[in-house]
């Protein structure tokens, strides 16, 4: 196959300097401007669109993703907070000193970079993924630099290309992931998956998480067929930092702004990047006062940003399958519409958006114990000119919008601590891949990984099966197994609920191996195998003893006429220890 990742990366490595992302400050010495004294976060309750008004006014920045009637956040300086109880909103203080808030926080920033620079590194092996690069929040060039990486070990699944600049000209980069041309299956003919982080400044955990994806997917597509089955099947295109003007800004100057960098006149900076998008622009939930969060500039797409996410999307065509804009805070999966109360999706779409958006929450729930609410945007908040509800009322992919952990304000919510990140960021790959398999491929399985399995015993494996692309008949789903080198041989399949089965595979003598794969076929007829080529693996073992220390077996430690009164080795529980907010023991 003939690539053009090398003309792609010639393109990247001969920008000029000044259109690179700047030089990262130097974490351990940098001291953020205090530009938060004398303010503090906010709850407000607002019984009517004026008091809504009144919020915004008195407000320095917006902590929610939208504002309307009922509670949200808002950044306010503190002896503003009496006019807003006069009047008629109620206000309960999140944070009361801001600026002492984002002295901890960076603090924490500060005390994660010092373990990992302080910490032997760990040999990155040959892989493309580095789990300890997620840490710690990553600057805007470290991103880039890591994404550069990313490409460089693996040419053969990506492409590295420069779609845009930034109203700064900072190039804005995409990584498109997709297996080699196949007979009948040529990359560029796959649909299209689109993910963007980082629309506002200062949700840094965003651009993290997006980055985690893309990584994992990449470094796992050899050894996890599952997603090798997506990668050979879709063009996954992903964009970590949409709003790079802002997010540099957001590191060197305001630890909490929120839009890009527009000069809108001597005073007013900034046009909330989400709020630009040209469907139903200019309506509820967004603003026209220049000094707002949640201006939406002078016209749809007015900012280089947003045109560039635009052309993009529009320049896959029909091949545009879906789309998420990855967000914090909250821990909600939005769907359309977003731009006025009570507007849904028209069917089948409506409810395929609330079967989509709950079996992910569920997916999330049961991987990690963390729930996202799923919930269409405008129940949220009315916000028009979101991307979500572009891409899918103007560009007909289907959409969501991930607010990413934590689930509320108070002292953690648009800087966590660092350890936030990789929890965050592990439950999202495991969302991202199944709402790729239902939004771009035409039957979508979800199997739990299986390593091994105990010799000589028959292994229950469940797994989930839902329409994609295609409807499914649900009474052909189908599982096959092979013992060792033994031809494949069908296998009990029971329903154990609503899209849920149960495979049993056959017992298999210790030191061998067993693989299998699915099958399901559409009501159009045609047969889908899952994963399309190959097959899952588990070796057999047999467990000779097992003590997970739950409770005491007796073990004891140290010689019979040891005297030591330190140092013994005990059974207990330990205790936690957290430096900066990150958890370096476990509780």
């Amino acid at each position: 196959m003939k690539r053009v990742s090398a003309v792609l990366v010639f393109i990247v490595a001969g920008l000029p300097h000044h259109a690179r992302a700047a030089d990262p400050v130097d974490i351990l010495t940098h001291t953020p401007p205090r530009v938060h004294e004398g303010q503090s976060v906010v709850r407000v309750t607002a019984q009517t669109p004026r008091h809504v008004q009144t919020a915004l006014a008195l407000a320095e920045s917006l902590w929610s993703e939208g504002a309307g009637v009922g509670a949200f956040d808002i950044q306010i300086h503190t002896d503003r907070i009496p006019v807003l109880l006069e009047a008629g909103l109620q206000a309960d203080v999140r944070i009361p000193d801001l600026q002492a808030h984002a002295d901890r926080a960076w603090a924490q920033v500060r005390a994660a970079e010092r373990m990992l620079r302080d910490r032997e590194p760990a040999p990155r092996g040959l892989g493309a993924h580095d789990e300890a690069w997620f840490e710690n929040y990553k600057q805007l060039a470290q991103i880039d630099n890591y994404v550069d990486t990313l490409h460089a070990a693996r040419p053969d699944l990506t492409t590295l290309e420069v779609i845009g600049q930034s109203l700064q000209n900072r190039p804005i980069r995409a990584i498109t992931i997709t297996g080699p041309d196949r007979p009948g299956n040529a990359a560029a003919d796959r649909p299209v998956v689109l993910w963007n982080g980082c629309l506002h400044a200062r949700e840094w955990v965003s651009p993290m998480t997006v980055t985690y994806i893309a990584s994992r997917l990449i470094d796992d597509y050899d050894a996890d067929p599952g997603v090798r089955d997506l990668v050979d099947h879709i063009r996954f295109v992903i964009v970590p930092m949409a709003n790079p003007d802002g997010y540099l800004y957001s590191w060197t100057n305001n630890r909490y702004w929120r839009k890009n960098r527009r000069q809108n006149n001597a005073s007013d900076f900034g046009v909330d990047l989400n709020r630009n998008w040209g469907f139903e622009w200019g309506g509820a939930g967004s603003s026209g006062n220049p000094s707002s969060d949640i201006y939406r500039g002078t016209d749809p797409f007015s900012e280089p940003e947003t045109q560039v996410l635009r052309d993009l999307a529009l320049s896959f065509g029909p091949d545009l399958a879906a789309h998420i804009d990855y967000h914090t805070f909250s821990q909600l999966i939005l769907y359309p519409f977003g731009y006025a109360d009570g507007v849904f999706a028209p069917e089948p779409d409506r409810t395929f958006f609330e079967n989509l958006s709950n079996d992910m929450s569920d997916l999330i729930l049961s991987y990690s114990g963390v729930f996202y609410d799923p919930m269409p945007s405008w129940q949220l908040y009315p916000a028009a000119g979101g991307a979500t509800d572009w891409f899918y009322g103007a560009a007909g992919a289907k959409s969501l919008t991930l607010e990413l952990r934590p689930a509320s304000g108070g002292l953690a919510a648009f800087d966590p601590p660092p350890g936030t990140i990789l929890p965050t960021a592990r439950e999202n790959y495991e969302a991202a891949r199944f709402f790729a398999a239902r939004t771009a491929r035409p039957i979508a399985f979800t199997v739990p990984p299986v390593g091994t399995v105990q010799a000589d015993e028959a292994t229950e494996v469940e797994f989930m099966v839902a329409a994609g692309l295609q409807d499914l008949d649900p009474t052909s789903v189908a599982a096959f197994a092979a013992v060792g080198q033994g031809a494949a041989e069908p296998i009990p399949v029971s329903p154990s609920g609503p899209g849920r089965y149960t495979a049993t595979l056959p017992p298999v003598p210790c030191g061998q191996s067993v693989s299998f794969f699915f099958s399901a076929t559409t009501l159009g007829g045609a047969t889908i195998d899952y994963p399309a080529d190959g097959a899952f693996t588990a070796d057999a073992v047999r467990t000779v003893f097992a003590d997970d220390f739950s409770t005491d077996q007796g073990w004891t430690v140290g010689a019979p006429d040891d005297d030591a009164t330190t140092g013994i080795w005990v059974r207990a529980n330990p205790v936690g220890t957290s430096v900066g907010g990150v958890q370096v023991q476990p509780q």
